[in-house]
């Protein structure tokens, strides 16, 4: 199929700003990821109060989480692995590009 000429700096431009995407998507799942709980096995809190919870998980360095039953939300840990896995794909979509590029009946990219 014909399509319009491109520049090769358009290409780039493209996997820059794609790139920046990603970046912005990982730092938020980073963040949204920093959280713990110390509310015992089943998260009744039975044990600490949520005052003194959040008082040594900043000092951890993370925030409470809200509500957590014997596990943190996993829905957190997925933001991260789909994060990774976006830019996985960025870059599985730079490779093919290239690759295309310097086939031989294309031969734009050495």
């Amino acid at each position: 199929m014909h399509a319009e000429p491109t520049s090769f700096g358009l290409k780039f431009l493209g996997f820059y700003c794609e790139m920046r995407r990603n970046e912005r998507r990982l730092k938020a799942a980073l963040e949204n990821i920093r959280v713990g709980k110390l509310s015992g096995a089943v998260g009744a809190g039975s044990h600490i109060g949520p005052e003194m919870e959040e008082k040594i998980l900043k000092h951890l360095g993370l925030r409470r989480e809200w509500v957590a039953t014997q596990v943190l939300p996993r829905d957190r840990h997925l933001e991260f692995v789909q994060a990774m896995a976006q830019i996985g794909c960025s870059l599985e979509r730079m490779a093919v590009e290239f690759r295309h590029l310097q086939r031989s009946e294309v031969a734009e990219l050495r």
